[in-house]
């Protein structure tokens, strides 16, 4: 039976509590949020099995191996900037679901908790873009990660490293059809404190906020009967929307250093002169490129209510809507809701977006 005397020996993975057959394991939150094994004693059969899962007593023994390590970004424009790390956890989530796979990984459910999820849906494949930095929880997704690997499917499971080493220890074998997804970390803030966080918004804005967000589209290419459809449609759309709104527009940073790095690299690999010039050429452009501070303009609707179906619903008139105007949107994520909502919601104030204005 698994007894928790120090919390610095748990790393809250929860392979304890999947692995209980008799479901007597649960992971309960203490006074400062963090979730820890709690054992009915009653009905423990002190089976062994969740100490025997606990990748803090029984870590991994690793064998010599050689690390790889590459520098990789998503080749769309959209799903960088929606994404924390260069959009590669999206690349490989679309692998896995051009497979007929499955792929896991933590997002925010309607209460605005962290938890982990798993989907084959590729429409859903957004809302695990961008870090959460808060503790998830891991429910009873490796059972389900397992049902489905006995299966052969293939599945894709992100994570902590505490939680991936938690996956691996209750699966108990390697599987040739499992992919596992996980990052640096120094530790998770706790579930409370976003909580709190939360909490303090809402008293100081009164509502829920959200918003959607409108992928670009430069009209002044099109043939001038396209490009007043869009404008009409546009306008009579409007003209449908009965509740506030605001049209916000932030100009985000350009980010080129894995770019300029990549040149860099391959400048040093070069030896032809002629070669290395136009190398040479390209990194003068790209110093230009950021000393000029060249941005991407993105749009937003954003609106509020303190009826949660009834912002949803909105979301889904707007995403429509726009699209019947040839204009693709998307539920604006929440790193961006983060970054705007407070500053434009104060009137505007400079951000690491650029300047945040209503139109």
């Amino acid at each position: 039976m698994i007894v928790i005397t120090d919390k610095v020996t748990c790393c809250g993975c929860w392979a304890c509590e999947n692995i209980c057959p008799k479901h007597c394991v649960v992971m309960k939150e203490d006074n400062e949020g963090f979730r820890y094994p709690e054992v009915d004693v009653e009905v423990c059969i002190e089976c062994g099995l969740c100490e025997a899962v606990c990748p803090i007593l029984h870590k991994p023994i690793k064998e010599h191996e050689e690390t790889i390590g590459y520098v990789i970004q998503h080749k769309d424009n959209n799903i960088r900037r929606d994404s924390t790390s260069g959009g590669f956890f999206s690349a490989i989530s679309d692998y896995v679901l051009n497979q007929n796979g499955y792929v896991f990984g933590a997002i925010y459910n309607k209460k605005m908790e962290v938890v982990h999820y798993g989907t084959n849906k590729k429409e859903e494949i957004q809302l695990f873009r961008g870090s959460k930095y808060v503790q998830s929880k891991i429910g009873h997704t490796y059972q389900e990660a397992k049902k489905l690997l006995q299966t052969g499917c293939l599945v894709c499971f992100s994570g902590t490293p505490c939680q991936i080493a938690g996956l691996k220890n209750y699966l108990k074998k390697d599987y040739a059809n499992l992919i596992t997804v996980d990052l640096v970390c120094r530790g998770n803030p706790s579930p409370l404190l976003f909580r709190k966080y939360l909490e303090y918004q809402q008293i100081k804005y009164k509502n829920k906020v959200t918003g959607v967000k409108i992928t670009p589209k430069n009209i002044f290419i099109l043939d001038p009967d396209s490009q007043d459809n869009i404008l009409i449609g546009l306008r009579n759309f409007y003209n449908t929307i009965d509740f506030e709104f605001w049209l916000v527009v932030a100009d985000r940073p350009v980010d080129i250093s894995v770019y300029m790095s990549q040149m860099q690299l391959l400048l040093n690999e070069t030896t032809s002169p002629a070669v290395r010039k136009l190398i040479m050429q390209d990194i003068d452009k790209g110093e230009r490129f950021i000393r000029n501070n060249v941005v991407d303009t993105e749009y937003y609707f954003m609106f509020k209510t303190k009826d949660v179906d009834l912002l949803q619903k909105r979301v889904r008139q707007m995403i429509n809507g726009l699209a019947t105007c040839g204009l693709n949107a998307s539920l604006a994520s929440n790193s961006d809701l983060r970054l705007i909502l407070e500053n434009f919601l104060n009137g505007g104030n400079t951000t690491e977006f650029g300047t945040v204005m209503p139109v």
